[in-house]
């Protein structure tokens, strides 16, 4: 079993909080070619489409050996907006807590805050990228990984992607479209569009050790 980082938004942090979120798609990088997909994969129904595929059993795990992300039994540790409180001792004045630009280790950490359960506010917050293994509080466990076009998706991915809410009454077309903006403002204007293979990662929350 390996462990290995992978950033969340704060929105899908609340999900994963939740238990909205149990799956993911991350941009296959870089993107297979037609020769790459040649032999792997067989047409979802005819006529053939450029939307549906099956992978052929003998090449997933093949497929899963390549994904950086991991395999099933791996697990994932969460990046997300974050920051660490430690002490500071001013001349003349009480101890008191402060906002630490640097936080070198958990030792010199006396509490750390994050984006996705605390307003935001003018003090510092440092990006998901910079947060180191410690300050991680989510911890997940890979059930399954496979590959297929972004546009393949259905409603029930949608749902289990985390960008609706059980108490939103929406249409499969009106969810997929909550997802589609989402997923352009991740990956910029017309991603959606472009249909990649992605990597789509599917999980448990589980309790760290």
């Amino acid at each position: 079993m390996k462990e290995r980082p992978i950033l969340f938004s704060a929105p899908m942090v609340s999900a994963l909080l939740d238990g909205r979120k149990t799956m993911t798609r991350r941009i296959m990088k870089p993107q297979m070619s037609y020769e790459d997909v040649c032999g792997m994969f067989a047409a979802w129904s005819y006529p053939i489409t450029a939307t549906k595929f099956l992978i052929w059993p003998n090449a997933k795990d093949k497929i899963i050996e390549l994904c950086p992300y991991g395999r099933p039994g791996d697990r994932l540790w969460v990046r997300e907006t974050w920051r660490g409180l430690v002490t500071i001792n001013s001349p003349h004045e009480p101890r008191q807590l402060g906002v630490a630009r640097y936080v070198p280790d958990q030792k010199h950490c006396v509490r750390v805050e994050y984006l996705a359960t605390r307003d935001r506010d003018n003090d510092l917050w440092r990006p998901s990228i910079h947060m180191p293994r410690w300050a991680s509080r989510i911890l997940l466990e890979i059930t399954d990984v496979r590959v297929e076009l972004l546009q393949s998706m259905d409603p029930s991915d949608v749902e289990r992607e985390g960008v609706t809410h059980p108490d939103e009454r929406m249409t499969c077309r009106e969810a997929i479209e909550r997802f589609t903006a989402a997923w352009d403002g991740i990956h910029g204007p017309g991603s959606w569009d472009e249909n990649p293979w992605v990597w789509v990662i599917e999980f448990v929350r589980v309790e760290a050790e």
